[in-house]
């Protein structure tokens, strides 16, 4: 099992995954996208609403809103015992006043205050609701850890991947037309002197046009994929860093391999 790194940003992870198969890929991608755990809000306490909008459209509009999750600091609300005795929490409160004066007044995701500094919305720039003049809102917002399987506001990002594309010019039959490189809607292909060559072929979406427009017979370029290599993606809503979500999903695999290794040999074979 081979890993290089394509791409790696704020927001972005890019791999190469080299002798694996699609099922580990994909319970990759589920774990990330179902099993990670993240801060969102989930109960909203409202003292005033002078909005036009109704408390439980802004409640929606609040939960799916990303806030920023410090790993290690916070248990999900089923076991506020134990975060008691770690020194941990299990809910962080935001809260919200604004009020409107003589103009109409957007209220954003940067007016709501954390408890936590380390807890605050990704973005500040998202209109939660408008206010009319002399109008106001107060409210007060706890967000706590959860998972994308039970709500899709505990998601850290998207996850996919797909097979390593395979790009190859048969250049005994290409007559160096060009159409296959006028026809690529990603520009992978190009003209070098009187040859086709491959620029980009990791951009390869297989859409197929090249081979679908290429005039001559049998066809002078050919696509196909590797079955055992991927090309996967993390990309963070801005919870946590790309990696730190892969490390997050690597610990939750380790976690429930090492459930079933104990459920089948049991406990005191384990720990030996």
């Amino acid at each position: 099992m081979d890993i290089e790194v394509l791409k790696s940003e704020q927001a972005v992870l890019k791999f190469r995954w080299s002798n694996t198969n699609a099922s580990l890929a994909n319970a990759l991608r589920r774990v990330i996208i179902s099993e990670v755990p993240t801060l969102a809000i989930e109960d909203v306490i409202f003292f005033e609403n002078g909005s036009p909008t109704s408390d439980e459209q802004i409640a929606h509009v609040l939960a799916m809103i990303p806030l920023t999750t410090p790993r290690d600091k916070y248990l999900p609300p089923d076991r506020c015992e134990e975060a008691e005795k770690e020194g941990k929490k299990c809910r962080v409160v935001l809260t919200l006043e604004a009020r409107a004066e003589k103009e109409p007044l957007w209220v954003t995701s940067s007016m709501l205050i954390s408890e936590d500094e380390e807890v605050k919305p990704v973005n500040p720039n998202i209109r939660i609701t408008k206010l009319p003049p002399g109008r106001s809102i107060r409210l007060e917002a706890h967000a706590v850890l959860g998972k994308g399987k039970t709500h899709a506001k505990f998601q850290p990002g998207l996850a996919y991947y797909k097979f390593q594309p395979v790009i190859k010019v048969d250049y005994a039959l290409c007559t160096a037309c060009s159409t296959c490189v006028d026809v690529c809607p990603r520009s992978i292909l190009k003209m070098e002197g009187n040859r086709v060559v491959v620029v980009a072929q990791d951009e390869c979406s297989f859409c197929n046009l090249c081979v679908d427009k290429c005039p001559t017979k049998p066809k002078a370029i050919e696509v196909s994929y590797l079955k055992d290599t991927v090309i996967f993606t993390v990309e963070s809503n801005g919870n946590m860093s790309p990696v730190e979500i892969l490390e997050e999903a690597i610990s939750v695999f380790k976690e429930k391999f090492n459930n079933i290794k104990v459920k089948t040999l049991g406990e005191e074979k384990v720990a030996k």
